[in-house]
């Protein structure tokens, strides 16, 4: 198994807040900042972000926040929001990592052990509705500029994260995993 400490607070705080009490979150992914330096055109980043300001009730993009716990022994800010309208839960971790880290986390709760979960976690990423190639996730990994990418399915939830210092392969990345996980084509084989 790799180390994490390569990747940073972010995924590490992530792991360790998904592994205890907020278990239950859909989905994990970055709030985009409007703090730009208009000179360089930059999103400030690392230890010169504006930390986020968020309470309870606050609404930003479609989502409620819900909680905003300080997790003092990793240097961050926990803020957890809850889409108006479809439910989704996010969980932002606010920390002066220069990383864009996003991951999705699905509920993978077995209702036996034939290991349907981990079978689809790898089908799930051989194609999707937006990126119908063969292995849109392979090719990722030899043309982006991450920093991680992954994917991993536990005893009751699957989870596909990435990791990147450069912005535009964040969204690039973000699309891919996005559609790859909730449009794959999981075609049968020999079927086009």
């Amino acid at each position: 198994m790799l180390s994490l400490r390569r990747f940073g607070t972010s995924l590490r705080s992530y792991q360790n807040v998904v592994a205890g009490r907020w278990s239950n979150s859909v989905a994990v992914a970055g709030i985009r900042r409007a703090s730009t330096n208009t000179e360089t055109n930059t999103t400030k980043r690392g230890v010169d972000r504006e930390p986020l300001t968020l309470k309870a009730g606050d609404t930003l993009h479609g989502y409620v926040v819900t909680e905003v716990r300080p997790v003092p022994e990793r240097n961050l800010t926990a803020v957890r929001l809850e889409h108006v309208k479809t439910g989704a839960q996010h969980l932002h971790l606010d920390c002066a990592d220069t990383n864009n880290v996003f991951s999705v986390t699905f509920k993978t709760v077995p209702k036996d052990s034939t290991g349907v979960a981990h079978i689809l976690e790898h089908t799930t990423l051989c194609g999707s509705q937006k990126y119908p190639v063969r292995d849109p996730f392979f090719n990722m990994l030899r043309r982006s500029l991450n920093t991680y990418m992954n994917a991993w399915t536990g005893a009751d939830q699957t989870t596909y994260p990435f990791a990147t210092q450069n912005e535009k392969d964040y969204a690039n990345l973000m699309s891919v995993y996005l559609d790859a996980t909730f449009f794959p084509t999981l075609d049968k084989i020999g079927e086009p």
